[in-house]
């Protein structure tokens, strides 16, 4: 079990989409007869769909949003409106708490990692994957910017629209941004001019915790009842990072592992005592 879960947090939960005999058998495996949570859960129609597919006895979705559950009612699904921090769920309650693309809008990742230890059932399973990291090279702009486009083109690869204009977010200010969008007619996935508006929405630590990922690393370090199993910083965009980018970024603070580094992945077993 423990190295079918290595396998998912490396190649992320995507890979459970993609059901060839052999993959679906294994991951059945793995999830069938689980009671699961699944920490920001959003719609229900991805993570808490595939779980139910894979033959999970029960799955559990979390998530502050407004429409919470409302593309996939299940009998085998339940929802409820609770915030990562504070789940205000009984301990010990599951075989796998699941969490992708959560983290990086919660500002306290700390408490919401030991929330999601506090009630995993021992002996059983954490899973967090938080991506894109706010130094990487587009931030979160790839999800505000471009975010209806994964729903239209149902996720197939886009370049993104700063590529021009690498880590843009914190080499310029708003108002630098605005006009960088105006002077290059940069639209949104709607075929929509760039705005104020769009801009103001990336850059708001409303919606995005703008951390480090050094963050990230040492709020995983600080837990307690676990057993790592996996706990790794992904790396990317090397050959964007010239020599002349990474000298101007350095000079405001930051460092090349911080600007590399694009997921946080972690994996854990709860202790048994």
């Amino acid at each position: 079990m423990a190295l079918l879960l290595r396998t998912a947090v490396k190649h992320g939960m995507g890979l459970l989409g993609q059901f060839t005999s052999l993959k679906n058998l294994a991951w059945r495996l793995v999830f069938s007869g689980k009671t699961i949570l699944v920490i920001g859960c959003s719609t229900g129609n991805n993570e808490c769909r595939r779980f139910v597919e894979f033959g999970a006895k029960e799955v559990h979705g979390v998530d502050i949003a407004g429409n919470i559950g409302c593309e996939f009612p299940h009998p085998r699904v339940k929802y409820c409106r609770s915030s990562a921090e504070s789940l205000g769920i009984a301990s010990d309650q599951y075989d796998i708490v699941y969490c992708q693309a959560t983290l990086e809008h919660i500002s306290r990742i700390r408490l919401a990692l030991a929330e999601a230890v506090r009630v995993t059932k021992r002996g059983e399973y954490i899973y967090c994957v938080a991506s894109p990291l706010w130094h990487s090279i587009q931030g979160h702009l790839w999800h505000s910017i471009q975010g209806h486009l994964w729903h239209s083109i149902q996720g197939h690869h886009q370049e993104h629209i700063f590529r021009r204009f690498p880590w843009i977010h914190l080499r310029l200010n708003e108002r630098e941004i605005i006009q960088y969008c105006r002077d290059h007619n940069l639209r949104d996935s709607d075929g929509s001019i760039v705005d104020e508006r769009s801009v103001s929405y990336m850059l708001s630590k409303r919606h995005f915790n703008k951390l480090p990922a050094r963050d990230y690393v040492e709020a995983c370090k600080g837990l307690r009842d676990v057993r790592v199993l996996y706990h790794q910083l992904e790396m990317g965009h090397e050959e964007e990072l010239t020599v002349e980018i990474l000298s101007e970024l350095t000079q405001r603070g930051y460092t090349r592992e911080e600007l590399l580094a694009t997921t946080h992945r972690f994996i854990a077993r709860k202790t048994i005592e």
